[in-house]
């Protein structure tokens, strides 16, 4: 187990961590969806005067929250990958482990293409789909 995901209410670790990465990564496209439809709406309520509108609150409401979500989701998502690049967890990264000659920071790193092929799988067409590789 690497740690306990509240967003998935589930734990995160070896067998369903490219699942994760991948939420991360659809998560963050939605959002981005979101905020790219939602801008002319924006850009038209907020130029147009309509102070009173209730639309323009929703509106104002959606672009907040989804700016939001995307700013985090993507610097998470950038954790994750540099996590997966250097083969570890979320646990490893807040301590090193613990071998009997002390601790060792880079113990199990191989390479970045090896430590993505562990994560993803060999077949990169299944990278981005959420089945198992």
């Amino acid at each position: 187990m690497d740690h306990h995901c509240l967003w998935l209410n589930n734990c995160v670790g070896f067998s369903n961590y490219k699942f994760f990465l991948l939420f991360l990564l659809y998560s963050l496209l939605y959002c981005l969806c979101i905020v790219t439809t939602a801008m002319p709406s924006f850009v038209h309520l907020w130029l147009s005067g309509l102070f009173d509108s209730s639309a323009k609150l929703h509106v104002l409401f959606l672009m907040l929250v989804s700016a939001m979500f995307l700013v985090t989701l993507f610097c998470l998502l950038l954790f994750h990958c540099w996590l997966v690049a250097n083969n570890k967890t979320t646990l490893e990264w807040l301590s090193a482990p613990f071998f009997p000659d002390g601790p060792d920071g880079g113990a199990f790193g191989v390479s970045v293409r090896d430590n993505v092929f562990q994560v993803f799988g060999l077949d990169w067409r299944l990278w981005l789909l959420p089945v198992s590789s």
